[in-house]
């Protein structure tokens, strides 16, 4: 018989022996739950031979940067075998141009991720072949997860593209980032239109089958689905049928830009840092003087306008004694001409920036400068430069390209010098940007500032060649400070003081309107003052992470003042600062938090409802 001490410890070791056993089994449970917990973030799915340094796949990288949104590169592998690595995003996109290949393992994985609560953007050609580079006899392997038939190759050839005009609503366009006047009325509705060429004409897949989502654009020719969002199982799938990625390295970048900021801010729900100080929108508007005959013009915007005493804005001169050629004696003549110093004097007591409208001799520098005369050309650079610093007392930082002709040598030669900013009449209608020209990222520094148009037309010069009416003009301004307001973005329009003439009372009317919505509404802005902004932006280094239960936090350091976040309703709660200091204000479907001048910033963020759980 066993003795009574002997079998009490007995029991005490089975007892302990099973509450190990419980304890594992919950530590195990734990970790279970936790890895199928998404990370608050989203993911630019790579394949393994993917080159980081490959043009087309930074151009998603400094969208993200520019957009405010977090993108972490993943590679598929990873993607597939998340308990091995890490857990699964909330989002993921899919690049065009880079990853056109796919394996049946990664089609199924994310049919599955999707299916099971996650989103994904998918563009133009990602996913759309075989492994072998072929493509599938029917149509895209995603075509079921996506909602519609597309790459059709076996079925259709030659003819599973097309090109051609893209339209959708004036709601859509706006929700995708794209301006007025990126966008005009068309035959079928809002068309997207470009600088000097009108309608677009971007390549995309014939699309067939009922789409059961939401349309955002159409091809106008075959009323293909361009753009759109469609529900499967749990989760989402936002189908761009564009190469958003290689048209943004060929100087078209605004559907990249607007397509990852509606994907972050509609579908994925995430977090997101404003361009824009204090999250205000704006305009940044700029003033080209470029002969003698802005004088009398300035004299006429003085007398019956409130312009001058408005802005602050960007006011840039071509301060040679010449024009046209040497020797004509038709430029604004910083150096010779009283009525220079008096204006420029006059701009700078009113706030405005002085900076530099190309080298010296504005047509002369504007029709000659090319890719192979830096040694001849850059001469007009220093001149214009050192008239400018003279009379200003001031560094120059702010340029703009005479006839908008801005070779690569250009570029860098700012870059060199110190320049902010400089206008840019590619990537129309996008707010400031590093800019990609012949498939590569042209500046390092420096910050494009790209024009914002009415269709092809540029400036109140061209409007009045192509017939567009006063009130036309009128709509148009004011829609595009209501569209900066809205979308808390800035943008550039630019003029000639003789050209602003031919539209003079739609430009005062649009000044008035934009005081009347604000300063926490809408500010202008210029050039020098939005880069620098923009650049402790770049500096500013943040990250969401999962908390415990159903919260993230979202931590910030770096120089914060003026750094604003929003944050959808629709998934967060009202955020809790728990180190450093700002404030969460309401606004509307979204959550604004400011932060004051600090070097570090926490926040909990609290779902509304439990996330899904890709």
């Amino acid at each position: 018989m066993m003795r009574p001490t002997r079998l009490r410890w007995r029991r005490f070791a089975i007892g302990l022996l099973a509450v190990l056993a419980l304890y594992a089994g919950f530590i195990v449970w734990q970790r279970e739950r936790i890895n199928r917990m998404p990370t608050p973030d989203m993911v630019l799915l790579l394949p393994a031979d993917a080159d980081l340094r490959d043009p087309l796949v930074q151009v998603w990288r400094d969208a993200a940067a520019e957009t405010g949104t977090q993108l972490r590169i993943q590679r598929a592998s990873d993607f597939l075998q998340p308990l091995r690595t890490q857990r699964r995003p909330i989002a993921v996109v899919m690049p065009d141009s880079v990853h056109r290949r796919a394996s049946p393992a990664l089609v199924s994985g994310l049919q599955d991720y999707v299916r099971g609560g996650g989103s994904l953007l998918l563009t133009f050609d990602a996913a759309a072949l075989s492994p072998r580079g072929t493509y599938d006899a029917q149509n895209a392997p995603l075509s079921a997860l996506v909602g519609v038939e597309f790459a059709m190759y076996d079925r259709l050839g030659m003819r599973s593209t097309a090109r051609g005009a893209i339209s959708g609503t004036a709601a859509a366009m706006q929700a995708l980032g794209i301006p007025p006047g990126k966008y005009v009325d068309g035959p079928h509705g809002a068309e997207l239109s470009t600088y000097s060429y009108g309608r677009v004409n971007y390549p995309h897949y014939v699309t067939r089958g009922a789409y059961d989502g939401t349309v955002l654009l159409r091809a106008e020719a075959d009323g293909s689905v361009v753009a759109g969002v469609h529900r499967a199982g749990a989760g989402r799938v936002m189908f761009v049928n564009l190469p958003v990625g290689y048209l943004r390295t060929r100087s078209d970048g605004a559907l990249l830009h607007g397509v990852l900021t509606y994907f972050n801010d509609e579908v994925a729900r995430l977090p997101r840092l404003l361009p824009t100080p204090d999250g205000v929108g704006g305009m940044v508007l700029n003033w080209h003087m470029d002969s003698n005959a802005s004088y009398a013009a300035l004299d006429v915007i003085e007398q019956h306008t409130r312009l001058l005493q408005a802005g602050p804005f960007s006011v840039h001169i071509t301060a040679g004694p010449d024009t046209y050629k040497p020797g004509d004696h038709a430029g604004v003549g910083v150096d010779t001409d009283p009525r220079a110093a008096a204006w420029i004097a006059r701009f700078m007591r009113e706030g405005h920036a002085i900076g530099s409208h190309g080298g010296w001799i504005h047509n002369l520098f504007g029709n000659g400068v090319n890719e192979r005369n830096e040694a001849e050309f850059s001469k007009y650079l220093d001149l214009n430069f050192a008239s400018l610093q003279r009379a200003t007392d001031h560094p120059i930082v702010e340029y703009s390209a005479p006839n908008g002709n801005q070779p690569q040598w250009v570029t860098d030669w700012l870059d060199r010098h110190g320049v902010l900013g400089y206008y840019f009449t590619g990537d129309t209608g996008m707010a400031p940007t590093h800019t990609y020209r012949d498939g590569h990222r042209s500046d390092r520094h420096t910050w494009a500032f790209p024009i914002t148009t009415y269709g092809a037309a540029g400036s109140f010069e061209e409007a009045m060649e192509a017939g567009i009416p006063l009130p036309t003009i009128r709509t148009w301004l004011h829609s595009v400070a209501d569209f900066t307001a809205e979308q808390r973005t800035a943008r550039l329009m630019y003029f000639h003081p003789p050209g602003v003439l031919l539209y003079l009372q739609p430009m005062q009317e649009m000044v008035d309107y934009t005081r009347s919505l604000g300063l926490e509404r809408f500010r202008w802005y210029t050039m020098a003052d939005l880069a620098r902004f923009l650049n402790r932006r770049e500096a500013v280094r943040w990250s969401l992470t999962a908390g415990d239960r159903d919260t993230e936090m979202l931590d910030a350091s770096g120089d914060l003042a003026q750094m604003t976040w929003t944050l959808p309703k629709s998934r967060y709660a009202q955020p809790v600062v728990i180190a450093g200091q700002a404030t969460v204000a309401d606004d509307g479907a979204t959550w604004l938090v400011r932060s004051a001048p600090g070097r570090a910033l926490r926040l909990r963020l609290t779902h509304v409802a439990p996330p899904t759980r890709p």
